[in-house]
């Protein structure tokens, strides 16, 4: 026979948005393109059940009916469920091409064609911005639900089922929040072809995300109570499972990706310079037809100006809650003249609280400027012998790339359970019935267990290359910015006041063996709070080839060479900050725990079983902060004309972690008190304790690595990590 009464309220809210924006350019001239989108989300739920005074009740009566009794489960059930979130994607392209792919002169000798060209100007901008909040909460309420279950047999042999009851209420709410952000940003100038080409990239990426959750479980005087009675009606009792359970569940997170591209090209890569015949002489006066430059004129200018910027802010709130009052669970079968076995009996009263609260950020940014791809065989082809090695009158570069990301999260977890007046109890009474007895099993137990942290990963990397710019100044300013600030706060919070466990089987004339006795009282806070953090910022910057074949072969005719011998000024400069902050405290309370074994045998020989009693209150806390930063940076002046390289490197790390673990325990007792007359027998082993225990633990990790290489040509190094033995600190009080 099965029994229900159930309550329940499920709630759920939810919003999906997905934006994608392309613009496609070409033809030359001037080209705008600006590519806005903003996203405000808020989703909220709630479930509420109340289930107040709900009762199963089952008397089967057999008189002189022999025959078997079915199983018996009887639950009452309150539930509240609610689940809140919000999704969305942005996706941002723009392509700007000013003509064919193929190079300008500038990309060879840096000559171009001088004056014949118009200027090409690009400018794209993007802009993104998403606000989403998410809100759940759930609350479920159980006012003094009970379960009986009294079977009667008179002169009726035969075994009974197994018996199952249950009161449970239980609270579920979740919330998050999910954004993903991808800007690409390409911008060509083709063959411009001596004349200018100025670009301007600009992406912002705006992320702010709130996510709340809260669980709040109330269960009172929740009963279940078991008595079979048998009169001249031998047979078999069934098992016997009692729970009553009060639960709490509570998550909040949020999670956001960001991926900026900008691509900056003002020429396309040259294989091979071929000889040009259209009447033009170069600056040496020759031909132009010898292969050496075009119209000699030199090439217009290029700027190239690459922006990005990302900002995430994150926070998640989780709380959750589980009170459990005066739950009983009562198992007292009554045997006369009924010789049989009992079968097994477990018993538990439990309150539970688990939240957790989460933050992600994964942050791309990458930006590539090339002014013009550097030739690959000049050799053979620019053939003036008075010393013109190329042209080297190549119009200025000027390259400016700005990153910026910041990061900001906060993740506070709470979890409270309280279990206050729980007792199971197990008293069978056999009076002229042989038979075993079996093993029984008493447990009430509060538990709070709470998570909080955040994960932070941003990479920044920036490549910039001037090509053969040939003879005219090379500027190259690239900054790099990645501020990190997170904080996680985690506290769990248990109490168990009055907990109580009674075993006390009476036999009068009723030889036969008793079970395994089990009883535990428990109350156990759990919490843990971290923080991780990885930045990676990459730059290199290089304002020609390398190739010793392009360096200059002569200067006596006054031109410089395919390598050029203008000014170059490359600077650098990388900044990283990391703040965290975690703390996690963990408090675990017992008072009044009592366990009590007390069977009693007159003139029934027989064993009893072994007996465990045990009293506990645990508190674990951990906090952690973890923070890696790497910084690397390249710049390499090429052949020839001056070079100034500045290059600056900036980490800064600071982290706070708190931890606090407090266990206490008053009044804790176990009693063992069995009682033997005429009733020989051997009585098993008996473990008793009663036990306290707080663990707590801190810790920091961070690694930095720098690495620069400055000169005008080389391999670059990497960051190599050692592997260190960690050192540890104990303290016991």
């Amino acid at each position: 026979m099965t029994q229900t009464n159930d309550s329940s309220a499920k709630s759920a809210a939810g919003n999906k948005n997905s934006t994608t924006q392309s613009t496609d350019q070409s033809g030359g001239g001037v080209q705008t393109a600006q590519q806005d989108a903003a996203n405000k989300q808020s989703a909220d739920s709630s479930a509420s059940s109340t289930q107040d005074h709900p009762s199963n009740v089952n008397i089967p009566v057999r008189i002189y009916s022999d025959g078997n009794n079915g199983s018996v489960k009887q639950v009452n059930d309150s539930s509240a469920k609610s689940a809140a979130g919000n999704k969305n994607e942005t996706n941002q392209n723009a392509e700007q091409g000013s003509g064919s792919g193929s190079a300008p002169v500038r990309s060879a000798c840096g000559g171009g064609c001088g004056d014949q060209g118009g200027p090409g100007v690009q400018d794209a901008q993007q802009s993104a911005y998403s606000d989403q909040s998410a809100h759940s909460s759930a609350t479920s309420v159980q006012d003094h639900p009970s379960n009986v279950n009294i079977p009667v047999r008179i002169g009726s042999s035969g075994n009974d089922g197994s018996v199952t009851q249950v009161n449970s209420s239980s609270a579920v709410s979740a919330a998050g929040n999910k954004n993903s952000t991808d800007q690409t940003v390409d911008q060509s100038a083709g063959g411009s072809s001596g004349g200018s080409a100025v670009q301007y990239a600009d992406q912002k990426a705006g992320n702010r995300q709130d996510a709340t959750s809260d669980a709040t479980s109330h269960q009172i005087g929740a009963s279940n109570a078991n008595y079979p009675v048998r009169i001249g009606s031998p047979g078999g009792g069934g098992s016997v499972t009692q729970v009553n359970a009060s639960g709490a569940l509570s998550a909040a997170g949020n999670k956001n990706d960001t991926n900026q591209t900008a691509t900056q090209d003002a020429g396309g890569p040259v294989v091979k310079q071929l000889p040009l015949s259209d009447g033009c002489s170069d600056k040496c006066a020759k031909p132009s037809s010898d292969g050496c430059g075009t119209c000699g004129g030199g090439g217009g200018p290029v700027v190239q100006d690459a922006k990005q910027k990302a900002y995430n802010d994150q926070t998640a709130d989780s709380s959750a809650e589980s009170t459990q009052c005066c739950a009983q669970n009562t198992n007292a079968p009554v045997r006369i003249k009924s010789y049989g076995d009992d079968g097994e009996v477990q018993q538990a009263n439990l309150s539970g609280a688990i939240s957790a609260a989460g933050n992600k950020n994964d942050t791309t940014q990458y930006a590539s400027q090339d002014a013009g791809s550097t030739p690959v065989d000049m050799v053979g082809i620019c053939k003036d012998k008075g010393g013109c090695g190329g042209h080297g009158d190549g119009g200025p570069v000027v390259q400016q790339a700005d990153q910026y990301a910041s990061n900001d999260q906060s993740a506070h977890s709470t979890a409270d359970s309280t279990q206050k007046g729980a007792s199971n109890s197990n008293a069978p009474v056999r009076i002229g019935s042989p038979g075993g007895g079996g093993s029984v099993t008493q447990v009430n137990g509060s538990l709070a267990a709470s998570a909080a942290g955040n994960l932070n990963s941003t990479d920044q990397s920036a490549d910039q290359s001037a090509g053969g710019s040939g003879g005219g100044v090379t500027v190259q300013a690239l900054g790099q910015k990645a501020l990190n600030g997170q904080e996680a706060n985690s506290h769990a919070t248990s109490e168990q006041d009055g907990a109580s466990n009674d075993n006390s089987p009476v036999r009068i004339k009723s030889p036969g063996g008793d079970g395994d006795v089990t009883q535990a009282n428990l109350s156990g806070a759990f919490s843990a709070a971290g923080n991780s953090n990885d930045t990676t910022q990459s730059v290199s910057q290089d304002a020609g080839s390398g190739l010793p074949v392009l360096s200059p072969l002569s200067r006596e005719g006054g031109c410089g060479s395919c390598g050029g011998d203008g000014a170059t000024v490359q600077a650098a400069g990388q900044w990283a900050s990391s703040k965290q902050s975690a703390d996690s405290s963990a408090d675990s309370t017992q008072k009044g725990a009592c366990n009590t074994n007390s069977p009693v045998r007159i003139k029934s020989k027989g064993d009893d079983g072994d007996v465990k009693q045990v009293n506990a209150s645990a508190a674990k806390s951990a906090a952690g902060n973890d923070n890696q930063t790497t910084q690397s940076a390249d710049q390499a002046a090429g052949w020839g004309g001056v070079n100034v390289q500045a290059l600056g490197q900036k980490a800064w790390n600071g982290q706070g972690a708190h931890s606090d673990a407090t266990s206490q325990q008053y009044d804790p007792s176990n009693a063992n008190a069995p009682v033997r007359q005429y009733s020989p027998g051997g009585g098993g082993s008996v473990l008793q304790a009663n036990a306290s225990l707080a663990l707590s633990a801190a810790g920091n990790r961070n690694s930095t690595c720098q690495v620069a290489t400055q000169g005008s040509g080389g391999l670059t190094r990497e960051c190599l990590r050692e592997k260190r033995e960690p050192v540890h600190a104990m303290k016991v009080d």
